[in-house]
């Protein structure tokens, strides 16, 4: 909520982002991608959420730039 949203718009982007993620995953699952695929994919994709939890001040300065707040 220190990026400037609300509690009804920050649980409104975790929904998105686990809809997404799970999407991705079914569609990958339906299209036969390998499973050795679909886990490069998971890791490559928890590496750069850490790297955002570890430099949150760096990702909230972006989305701040990124949306016109200040």
């Amino acid at each position: 909520m220190r990026a400037g949203l609300t509690s009804r718009q920050t649980l409104c982007v975790i929904t998105f982002v686990a809809t997404v993620f799970a999407a991705i995953g079914i569609i990958g699952d339906l299209a036969g991608v390998p499973e050795v695929i679909m886990l490069g994919l998971f890791l490559a994709l928890f590496a750069v959420y850490a790297w955002g939890i570890l430099h949150i001040w760096k990702v909230i300065t972006w989305f701040h730039r990124i949306t016109g707040k200040v």
